[in-house]
């Protein structure tokens, strides 16, 4: 006798959207640049430059003993074939209004959304190909849009995807918080790409950000997750506040950094340069009404994008409940049609006290 099952899925992975075509179900386009011009939509991005973070000489490197300044040049930054570039380049460059003395070594490309687009909650990819070889530091990350509980790192931090160029078979995403340095913590995971696959490589960096926890896929494979119990912000201001930092909006940023603390202080070899991080698309999502019932194959079902509970009937074709299943989302469910016999039914979803449309499930 055929023993039916149905296996619901929640979140081990997403669904992925194709590089041509932003649609993924369950989810809803908020905000996107392709690079499909010929130069940078600067109603959407706009080029961080400079070399300090501010008029303070010890604050040289971005704060990281970084070897790189950001420029507008369009060697650093361009769009061309469908990619954002950013490529780093030898270039040596003082700054004597600030540190006559010290001088980068390298010129690079940052690009931020800062003033232009910021966003809460929901969704991004990035689909990216980032340098491989040791002295690179490529970034997807993201910053508050507004020091709401003060400055680094009372506000936060979100690292989508960062990378040491000499670890090609690795990147890593993380959030920073707690209080100002040297008060400041941090929480991070690493995903390994499998055998024969590099950052050098077309890859899709995932960030789920929801009120309570933060998810970090690649090419939609989960591997970390940070909960709000996990995080705090030390500001006063921020007291009782069980999901601050993370319930501010932050904005956008990309950049190829050379050098730095992040792999070690190594530096690329000369015939490594000029290097270049492309980016095919980055796109921001809000989660639709409801999540999409996908059936694959019966008796399979599996349910995407569930964000918070929701309850699972299924019906005969006259309209009669047979079975419900109320689940929460994040969770892993096996749900066991043993007990219905061959035939025809229907699977819907009440969610948010709204109903999906009705799907089919054809037990064999």
């Amino acid at each position: 006798m055929f023993k039916a099952k149905a296996t619901i899925l929640v979140f081990l992975s997403v669904a992925m959207a194709q590089p041509t075509d932003p649609d993924i179900a369950g989810w809803t386009l908020l905000w996107s640049d392709e690079f499909d011009g010929t130069e940078l939509n600067r109603d959407k991005w706009t080029p961080d430059t400079g070399y300090f973070l501010n008029s303070d000489p010890g604050t040289w490197g971005w704060g990281n003993d970084e070897l790189e300044y950001y420029s507008d040049s369009p060697k650093n930054v361009y769009v061309k074939d469908g990619y954002l570039n950013l490529t780093a380049f030898k270039d040596r460059k003082n700054w004597p209004n600030i540190d006559p003395n010290r001088y980068a070594q390298y010129a690079s490309g940052k690009v931020i959304t800062r003033g232009k687009f910021s966003w809460k909650y929901g969704r991004i990819d990035f689909r990216a190909s980032v340098p491989a070889g040791q002295g690179f530091w490529p970034a997807l990350w993201m910053m508050p849009q507004d020091n709401f509980y003060g400055g680094w790192a009372l506000s936060g931090e979100i690292d989508v995807m960062e990378a040491k160029g000499s670890i090609q078979n690795k990147s890593s995403g993380a959030i920073h918080f707690g209080g100002a340095w040297p008060d400041n913590a941090f929480l991070s995971g690493e995903y390994t790409f499998p055998t024969g696959k590099t950052i050098a490589d077309f890859n899709v960096y995932t960030l789920i950000w929801e009120e309570a926890e933060i998810k970090w896929y690649v090419n939609g494979n989960l591997f970390y997750r940070a909960k709000n119990n996990q995080w705090k912000s030390n500001a006063s201001n921020a007291q009782g506040n069980a999901y601050a930092p993370f319930d501010k909006e932050f904005y956008i940023i990309m950049n190829l950094a050379v050098g730095g603390h992040f792999d070690g202080y190594k530096t690329p070899p000369d015939n490594a340069l000029p290097a270049t991080m492309r980016v095919d698309y980055v796109r921001v999502y809000k989660p639709s009404d409801s999540p999409t019932i996908f059936v694959i194959s019966a008796p399979t079902i599996s349910l995407q994008e569930v964000q918070n509970s929701a309850r699972l009937d299924i019906y005969s074709l006259n309209g009669k409940i047979k079975k419900t299943l109320n689940f929460k989302g994040g969770i892993i469910y096996n749900v066991s049609l043993d007990d219905l016999p061959k035939g025809v039914y229907l699977a819907k979803i009440t969610y948010n006290n709204k109903e999906t449309k009705c799907q089919k499930i054809i037990l064999r």
